[in-house]
């Protein structure tokens, strides 16, 4: 199928940084920091709950301005998704801050939080020329055994430069201009996206062993 604005995958029609929801939003917040504590206010909620079906993506315009008053919605007026959607969101966001679009990309593939094995989506950014992981859906969420929003311990920008990240499998990266298939590297983004997360610490312990001989 044929896309438009030579985009080569659906999914990159869900990061829109021009989205006046998302411009207004980037606009009032100060950098990326700020940026992804935002994020870290959203709920992750299961679109079981929210619409009674398994899948359902939300374009960010529309995450930011219905979801608080979703019908389905555990938390009425709060910002409530699941991970692809928060992920589009912070990515179109970060775009719109000024981010450049080749250091901002959404991973989907799959992942292992303790124990849990599954499909997710996720951002990484590039910085200094080395990428690291920002996950937004490290916020609070809705337990749907318990009926209730279990609230989240507060997650640094950059924690993940020294944290491993439970990634298993990588499948696309992506976001609105550039589109890799990693199995096959397959796609139109720069070279730098063929580079996978390495762990900084490892990096800089590395680096710094070296100086020290």
């Amino acid at each position: 199928e044929t896309w438009p604005g030579g985009i080569m995958a659906p999914y990159q029609l869900y990061v829109t940084p021009e989205a006046d929801a998302v411009v207004e939003l980037a606009d009032s917040l100060d950098g990326v920091e700020e940026i992804y504590a935002e994020a870290l206010s959203w709920i992750w909620v299961s679109e079981e709950v929210l619409f009674g079906v398994e899948e359902r993506w939300l374009m960010p315009e529309v995450l930011l301005e219905e979801s608080p008053y979703l019908p389905g919605n555990p938390s009425p007026g709060y910002v409530v998704s699941d991970c692809e959607d928060q992920a589009n969101a912070l990515a179109s966001i970060l775009i719109a801050d000024g981010y450049d679009v080749e250091n901002v990309r959404v991973v989907l593939g799959m992942v292992d939080f303790d124990g849990y094995v599954g499909g997710h989506a996720w951002v990484e950014v590039q910085e200094e020329g080395r990428w690291f992981t920002l996950e937004a859906t490290m916020g609070p969420y809705y337990d749907e055994d318990l009926g209730v929003v279990v609230d989240s311990i507060d997650v640094p920008y950059g924690y993940f430069k020294y944290h491993t990240y439970p990634a298993l499998e990588v499948w696309y990266y992506y976001n609105n201009e550039y589109f890799l298939n990693f199995e096959g590297m397959v796609g139109n983004a720069p070279p730098s996206w063929r580079a996978s997360v390495v762990s900084w610490l490892d990096e800089d312990l590395s680096n710094f062993q070296g100086r020290k001989r």
